[in-house]
């Protein structure tokens, strides 16, 4: 073991890479649509190659070319651009390196020493990025990957070391991949959860402890009052703004939501009621065309498709603009409380609701503005609008177009909803946002397992090349001898000594 101050574990040895490997760089070749393939860095997967996308050498220039073939065991290792960027060749298929790609033949050319280097590189990335060279385009030449600093340790450990990483790295890789699967896994019960809620099963238990709140009817009755008195004040306001009286029946004008035929919809908990969205709706509108040229750098936000892509409305990279005088921007400005909705393109049907309150903002011609009458109901409206098995679904529908796939604000407007008694409709949200914070939670536990298990790997890595990971035994060659075999082997050759 190391002694914990820079000393080597017995029978180790400080050399270079250059001292235990030959490093070869490649060349362009002349390329062909068929013939020996071309490892290039775009080609470096990690553990393989991937030649799925590789352009070729005709055969008759493999002679030539012969210097820069790969074998199993081969370190390839990016030199231009991709500085460090590291694969071993696992292939036994005849493959070319080309110029921006380096290739390291270990002197003793067991593929578990191969292994043993290529997991010790991953440590040095940095030192070779430190060592980059060039205006807008990095690159490192052979001499500085032959000058990485190794610690090597005696041929029978390195076998140990690697069996040890490589156990490891799998019980990690199994680990991320368990990860990967909470992601859908939250997502479905997400779903579920929203279905659970607007079926009623959700809240079955209070509803059987509070048995006599008021039905979902009366709600519908004062939403349909107050509606109707807004439509009307805002009538008034026009006539008043143009200086005009109102004329005889103008309130015989308003036009009341169109009933909902229940006939064919599923049976829901007693109490609750079939309606559509039109019931609880002030008014609703989208963006006119032609605002681009209304673009700026600062001032007002302009909301678009792209910022309510996740269900909520993000800010953070939004577009501002200078909106034209007059109605068209009373018309399309946000307010809190407010319900956005896509209604064209990839993301159609998208929907977010305006929680806080929010500086002056418009809607794109792309987002459907829905003002409730009462924004207390803006949350639930909202919850109903996203769930798969409810508003989305019948949105979904109803999108046409193949490409461009589209809304029409009536297909809002009509959009059905079961609606719970308003008592019940609080119970419905607090229980769905407890289950929310926890699904938050344990999205948190998946980010930050995924950082400890990154930081893992580097100990682990560290742990190996301090000769802490397994442990030594007395009998195994010194790497020393190791050493001197590949100087012998060099100097039979009549290749002169890289390194020391």
């Amino acid at each position: 073991m190391s002694d914990g101050n820079g000393e080597l574990p017995p029978g180790w040895v400080k050399t270079t890479i250059g001292c235990v490997a030959d490093i070869v760089t490649g060349r362009t070749p002349p390329t062909k649509e068929h013939g020996i393939p071309v490892v290039r860095q775009s080609n470096l997967a990690g553990n393989t190659v991937d030649l799925n996308n590789a352009v070729y050498v005709p055969e008759q220039f493999l002679e030539e070319y012969m210097r820069f073939t790969l074998k199993k065991g081969d370190i390839l290792i990016g030199m231009s651009c991709s500085i460090g960027k590291l694969c071993l060749y696992d292939k036994n298929t005849v493959s070319l390196q080309n110029q921006r790609t380096g290739k390291i033949e270990l002197k003793d050319s067991s593929l578990e020493s191969s292994r043993f280097v290529w997991h010790f590189l991953h440590t040095a990335q940095q030192k070779l990025l430190a060592r980059g060279k060039g205006i807008g385009v990095q690159n490192v030449s052979s001499k500085d990957i032959e000058e990485l600093p190794l610690s090597l340790p005696p041929l029978a450990e390195q076998l140990r070391i690697v069996a040890k990483i490589e156990a490891l790295q799998e019980r990690s890789r199994r680990a991320r991949v368990e990860l990967e699967e909470v992601g859908p896994l939250l997502d479905q019960f997400r779903q579920s959860l929203l279905a659970s809620a607007f079926r009623g099963d959700l809240t079955a238990d209070w509803r059987a402890a509070h048995p006599d709140i008021e039905p979902a009817s009366e709600l519908l009755h004062r939403i349909r009052q107050e509606r109707r008195q807004k439509w009307e004040e805002s009538e008034l306001a026009k006539y008043e703004a143009k200086g005009k009286k109102p004329p005889k029946d103008w309130q015989e004008k308003y036009k009341e939501p169109e009933p909902v035929d229940d006939t064919n919809l599923p049976e829901l908990p007693e109490g609750w009621c079939w309606t559509s969205l039109d019931t609880f709706v002030e008014f609703i509108t989208s963006g006119s065309r032609g605002w681009a040229r209304y673009y700026s750098q600062t001032g007002p936000l302009f909301v678009r498709s792209q910022d309510i892509n996740t269900d909520s409305l993000s800010l953070a990279d939004t577009a501002h603009v200078s909106p034209p005088m007059g109605s068209e921007g009373i018309r399309t400005r946000i307010q809190k409380d407010d319900l956005l909705i896509t209604i064209t393109g990839a993301n159609v049907a998208k929907a977010a609701c305006v929680i806080n309150e929010i500086d002056e903002a418009y809607v794109s011609q792309h987002v459907a503005l829905v003002r409730p009458v009462d924004p207390n109901l803006s949350t639930y409206l909202h919850r109903w609008i996203i769930s798969p098995e409810n508003g989305r679904s019948q949105l979904l529908d109803n999108a046409y177009g193949n490409g461009k796939p589209g809304l029409n604000l009536n297909n809002i407007r009509n959009l059905i909803v079961a609606v719970a008694p308003q008592e019940e409709q609080k119970a419905i949200f607090e229980r769905i946002e407890i289950a929310l914070d926890g699904i938050v939670l344990i999205e948190l536990m998946q980010h930050s397992s995924h950082d400890e298990l990154a930081v893992l790997d580097q100990s682990i890595l560290a742990k190996a090349f301090r000769g802490e990971l397994v442990p030594q035994d007395p009998n195994d060659e010194p790497a020393s001898v190791l050493l001197e075999r590949i100087r012998q082997q060099r100097e039979a050759e009549g290749v002169k000594p890289k390194g020391k």
